[in-house]
């Protein structure tokens, strides 16, 4: 599919302008994401459904949409009940629920056990400002045996990432989040934690033994690459030749079998067996 088809069925759903910059912004991120899923899926026979989780404007979820896949969206209620996103899902007929709370238990009660072949979390995982062991506790629940779990999220080593912002460090003015993006956005804006890729992995692992990494890559294309200064393109050539400094993580978590469930349960104790080893 191309960007143009796509962005003729936002606007015939009347999204204003700021909702069509942001799918230009992000369309290759969302065609390569499906790109790179699709290496290694085969549809079974009665079709694949989808559950976008964080679907936003329905960007990523319409583009599944189209391409025949059966997909949900679901997002918080003041995205969800947005006019263009209330209209293009009735253009298109995808079902589309609200949440309030994800760290609340049955955060996503509308969809039944053993109903959805993939969740795509997509941009989300760096957002998280709670403890998520409710929620993945509703995605062990709804996945089916042999489904998967699609996560992108920014690499916080990438060669424009916060990990190299020297001045910043100079200055002992911390990591994380911006003292600007706390107090100025809303809090589902901010990157309250930007993750490595073994970091990742170690996250789905001590989650359950029930997932599995199926695929890790570090992207390059998922977002243009600055070129109008003589370091913007030191840093692009940079990203080109080495892995770990490229913009985006794409990591996908296979459940072979719904045997354990969700292991580790968060406490008030500060937990003691802290370890860098990666198996």
């Amino acid at each position: 599919m191309q960007l143009e088809t796509l962005e003729s069925c936002f606007r015939a759903a009347g999204s204003p302008d700021e909702h069509i910059a942001y799918l230009r912004y992000h369309w290759d991120r969302y065609r390569l994401t499906k790109e790179r899923f699709e290496e290694g899926w085969t549809r079974p026979h009665g079709g694949t459904r989808v559950l976008d989780l964080g679907c936003h404007v329905l960007h990523q979820t319409l583009l599944w949409k189209l391409d025949g896949y059966d997909v949900i969206g679901a997002d918080l209620d003041w995205v969800t009940t947005h006019p263009a996103v209330v209209e293009t899902a009735r253009r298109y007929a995808i079902p589309v629920f609200s949440y309030r709370d994800l760290a609340a238990a049955g955060s996503l009660a509308q969809v039944p056990d053993g109903s959805v072949d993939v969740v795509l979390f997509c941009e989300i995982l760096e957002h998280i400002t709670f403890n998520p062991i409710p929620l993945w506790r509703e995605v062990h629940r709804i996945l089916r045996p042999g489904g998967r779990i699609v996560v992108t999220t920014p690499n916080y080593y990438h060669a424009h990432g916060r990990a190299w912002n020297w001045h910043r460090v100079r200055a002992r003015m911390g990591g994380g989040a911006y003292v600007e993006e706390i107090l100025q956005c809303n809090t589902t804006a901010p990157h309250w934690k930007e993750y490595a890729m073994r970091e990742v992995q170690r996250y789905f692992r001590l989650l359950s033994p029930d997932f599995r990494i199926h695929a890790a890559h570090y992207e390059l294309g998922h977002y243009p690459i600055p070129s109008a200064t003589l370091r913007d393109r030191v840093l692009a050539a940079l990203q080109r030749r080495f892995r770990v400094l490229r913009h985006n993580l794409y990591v996908e978590v296979a459940m072979d079998a719904k045997a354990a469930g969700i292991v580790i349960q968060p406490g008030w104790a500060f937990p003691t067996n802290i370890s860098f080893h990666v198996p």
